[in-house]
């Protein structure tokens, strides 16, 4: 069963940049279709990167023993070497960071532009607002942050770079003396006897931190420069969304319980997995009790048990919970206390975005089962990213294989036989009117958009096709050895 999107390097090309748009296109029916050629693909592809937006792709291309990145069909400057898996864009795809060689020296290229050498470069990674990009550096026995092209302090141990949702603070783990220490901003913290092996959590707000901590044996949270009481052990931190909740759990001697806002929770032999509502006001948790049996603790009530509970998931409004649980053999999905039907399996659970929705795929031995609403739709197999919701919630779609063809089911009504679909291709326009996934038919690959097809290509892109605010869909397809940049539109 072949869902791969891309077979790269599998094509004599020759150079060739340009920007042309619409060029030698027929028009699928129904669809306006607009083709930008980004440049021809020069083998031998090594380790090729996409954008998260699946629109740009850069990838490693050697000659004459020497490598060069090839971003967006641009080949930037040679180098003796670049490190293997180096390429990252940042989240919005503009920026593109990479690890290169030069003699003896290494370096981050950053923008096209190679940063100071260094004996080892690593870590390299952008702020979640792709304005600031950090990496590691060393030079010596000693190494460094480099931060936006700027070097910091000097250490002996150095890692676990984190930057805030904004972008606007950036901590790590450092060491001088076999006692590390938390950097935040430039600021070095207290030192202890450990760090733990995360680092430091920051607040979605970027507000506050916290980070586990040793001293001696013992185990400690760090919350914003504060440190809390010692325990056994502390593992699970967690904020809620809006930051003004925090938790986690905490395990001494034989029993654990979860910590929330300085108040202990109820104990149990196990504990964990704290979850909070998108409004911070609700919680739950996993825990076990010692006869075996595990439940969910909602709002610090323990619900029914069960031989196992997992993934507490709660509707974006808070009012809803759901989570699997199992007896003996059977799995079943509890949705608001409330137990639903018992497969063998569940998978890729979720709530719509309005929280009025619930869906799953589940299985029976051998038989598949997408449920939406508890109504299933049999099949051979459901696509590992189960059933998709629009923006509103009121529209649903997934992908079903029956015998050897593979079919599109949008809003419980299936079209199209195909040989493969592209894994993580489906998807809504924002206003929920459009759907789009990636298609394989007689060895080509279409986008297929409301039922009808574009133009076939050689592959399409992986994080892809991406929907516009206007509705319009774009990808990156290989067609004839070269790559382009698609645009979709529904016609009238």
């Amino acid at each position: 069963m072949n869902r791969n999107s891309w077979a790269l390097g599998c094509v004599a090309v020759f150079w060739c940049v340009a920007a042309v748009w619409g060029a030698g296109i027929t028009e699928p029916a129904g669809l306006t279709v607009s083709e930008m050629l980004v440049g021809a693909l020069h083998p031998p592809i090594l380790t090729p990167a996409f954008s998260k937006d699946g629109l740009h792709l850069a990838y490693v291309t050697t000659q004459g023993g020497h490598s060069r990145v090839v971003n967006d069909g641009k080949a930037e400057e040679e180098h003796d070497a670049i490190a293997e898996k180096s390429l990252v864009y940042s989240p919005d795809g503009n920026r593109l960071a990479y690890i290169a060689q030069e003699g003896a020296s290494w370096s981050a290229v950053v923008d096209g532009e190679a940063g100071t050498g260094a004996d080892a470069v690593g870590g390299v990674c952008f702020s979640p607002d792709s304005k600031h990009v950090a990496y590691i550096a060393s030079v010596g026995k000693l190494l460094h942050i480099v931060a936006d092209g700027k070097a910091q302090a000097d250490y002996r141990v150095v890692g676990h770079l984190a930057y805030s949702a904004a972008g606007d603070h950036l901590a790590y783990v450092a060491d001088t003396s076999g006692r590390p220490f938390v950097v935040v901003d430039g600021q070095a913290g207290p030192e202890f006897d450990g760090i733990g092996k995360d680092g430091v959590l920051f607040s979605a707000d970027g507000k506050r931190t916290a980070y586990v901590a040793m001293h001696g044996s013992k185990q400690l949270v760090v919350l914003d420069g504060k440190e809390l009481p010692e325990h056994d052990g502390v593992l699970g931190l967690a904020f809620s969304p809006d930051g003004s909740h925090f938790g986690y759990t905490a395990h001494d001697g034989r029993m654990s319980s979860v910590q929330i806002d300085g108040n202990g929770e109820p104990k149990f032999p196990i504990a964990g997995g704290l979850t909070f509502s998108a409004d911070g006001k609700r919680t739950a948790y996993l825990a076990a009790s010692e006869e075996h049996k595990a439940c969910a603790v909602v709002d610090s009530t323990p619900q029914e048990y069960y031989d196992g509970v997992s993934q507490l998931t709660f509707s974006s409004d808070g009012k809803r919970l759901a989570y699997i649980a199992r007896n003996g053999l059977q799995m079943f999905v509890v949705v608001d206390g409330k137990s639903l039907l018992e497969y063998g399996g569940i998978a890729a659970f979720v709530f719509s975005p309005d929280g009025t929705h619930l869906a799953y795929a589940a299985n029976k031995g051998n038989r598949w089962f997408a449920v939406v609403d508890e109504q299933a739709t049999e099949c051979d197999a459901v696509l590992a990213e189960g059933i998709v919701f629009s923006p509103d919630g009121q529209r649903n779609a997934y992908c079903i294989e029956q015998g050897t063809q593979w079919e599109v089911v949008v809003d419980e009504q299936a079209t199209g036989a195909y040989s493969a679909i592209g894994q993580n291709t489906l998807s809504f326009s924002a206003d929920g009117k459009h759907v789009a996934c990636g298609v394989q038919s007689g060895g080509k690959w279409f986008i297929w958009m409301d039922g009808r097809l574009s133009s076939a290509y050689d592959g399409i892109g992986a994080n892809g096709p991406t929907f516009g605010a206007d509705g319009s869909l774009q990808f990156l397809a290989i067609k004839g050895g070269s790559l382009y940049r698609v645009k979709l539109a529904a016609g009238q």
